[in-house]
């Protein structure tokens, strides 16, 4: 933020006292009003960065809540590809058992095998969540 400088030159007339000189009347009105207008700049100034910093702080407020809400989003995501994960490794073992049951079943010499492909599939299903229970 930039701003214009401005020079005032004051020319304090002063007039003889007994005491001394003193400034005059006009002298001390003109320095008066130039202090006002410092004041008031650096006021102004004041206000603006104050204004400024209130933007940056709600600007990083929003962030700050995309973040936690993105984190958010990737905890779920994580925990789903976990849930997936843990699906898919069931279902390999279950497609590994049906597999030795078949291999036993083709060689097995009896023709009236009892238990079907999809009974063994609930099975093996149900034996592997009885597990997974606490």
């Amino acid at each position: 933020m930039e701003h214009d400088k401005e020079e005032h030159k004051v020319e304090v007339l002063t007039i003889k006292t007994p005491a001394g000189e003193i400034p005059t009347a006009k002298a001390l009105k003109k320095l008066a009003e130039y202090w006002n207008s410092i004041i008031t700049e650096m006021n102004e100034s004041r206000e603006q960065v104050n204004r400024e910093i209130r933007e940056i702080n709600e600007s990083t407020d929003k962030i700050g809540q995309l973040v936690k809400t993105q984190g958010q989003k990737i905890k779920l995501l994580i925990e789903s590809v976990r849930d997936v994960k843990v699906k898919m490794n069931t279902l390999e073992d279950v497609m590994v058992e049906i597999r030795e049951n078949m291999r036993k079943w083709k060689k097995s010499p009896r023709e009236d095998k009892k238990k079907t492909i999809e009974q063994t599939a609930r099975e093996i299903l149900l034996k592997n969540e009885k597990e997974d229970e606490p």
